[in-house]
């Protein structure tokens, strides 16, 4: 099942009115057909609205960037099956159910999360497995934190 939501990128023309810049699938991005596609990312905070280039254009989400600072944004499809590796990420992640069933298990207990359900993950130890029998998609929007322990596990994808 590839993610094909649309992703519409408002800013400045060369009038400097506002408008729309962008307006395609997911899929069409660079890494889009990856299970985990980049929707968007800030190399800093506070962000930087100037200009009108995609920084998306040339990049594509990975692991590195759970600890380098940037703020993303990005999808996330698991098929049914699927149980990630245990880890932990100096980030705070606002994590969208948009379709499936999701479980997080954290060192202490867990929780499954639906559609229209929202996690926040405050960098903590957790792993992600599905629930069911069909594909689970996410939506995340991912912060730079501070680290809650020395030896944090990087992202695994």
């Amino acid at each position: 099942m590839a993610i094909t939501n649309r992703r519409i990128v408002t800013g400045l023309n060369s009038a400097g009115r506002s408008s729309v810049l962008s307006d395609d699938t997911i899929d069409k991005l660079p890494g889009g057909t990856s299970e985990h596609p980049l929707v968007w990312a800030t190399p800093g905070f506070p962000a930087n609205n100037e200009g009108s280039d995609d920084p998306m254009a040339k990049q594509a989400v990975g692991p590195e960037m759970f600890s380098d600072g940037s703020g993303f944004v990005f999808m996330s499809e698991m098929e049914p099956g699927y149980s990630g590796p245990f880890h932990a990420t100096n980030t705070l992640d606002f994590v969208f159910v948009t379709h499936g069933r999701v479980r997080i298990t954290l060192e202490d207990g867990d929780a499954i999360a639906g559609p229209g359900d929202i996690i926040v993950d405050r960098g903590v130890a957790h792993q992600w497995s599905v629930v069911g029998d069909e594909p689970v998609v996410l939506a995340a929007v991912v912060l730079p934190a501070i680290p809650l322990r020395d030896a944090v596990t990087k992202a695994s994808f």
